[in-house]
């Protein structure tokens, strides 16, 4: 029997769909859509980037966030101290000859 010359389709995360098969992925890869729709990488990033996204998504992403923290806080004040520990110190080092 002679080998098929068909070739399988990687559909990433190591998963490989054989060519033919009735099996079709949710989502793929812009190098794989490239592939498939025989196109350039960057040409399926310029068609993505014209892409409209539903308003509705949009809302349900932003109230499925978690709610912002406001204000410094204990870490970001550690942080400025150390900061300013660090730069004292380097002021006061003496310059190498």
């Amino acid at each position: 029997m002679a080998p098929s010359l068909k070739r399988d389709l990687v559909v990433g995360l190591g998963t490989t769909i054989p060519a033919g098969s009735s099996i079709e992925p949710m989502f793929v890869s812009v190098r794989d859509a490239a592939k498939i729709l025989a196109e350039s990488p960057w040409t399926i990033r310029d068609k993505l980037a014209r892409t409209l996204v539903v308003m509705a998504s949009i809302r349900a992403h932003a109230e499925s966030l978690p709610d912002a923290v406001l204000g410094h806080g204990p870490k970001l004040e550690k942080a400025i101290e150390g900061q300013r520990r660090r730069r004292a110190k380097q002021a006061v080092r003496p310059m190498a000859p």
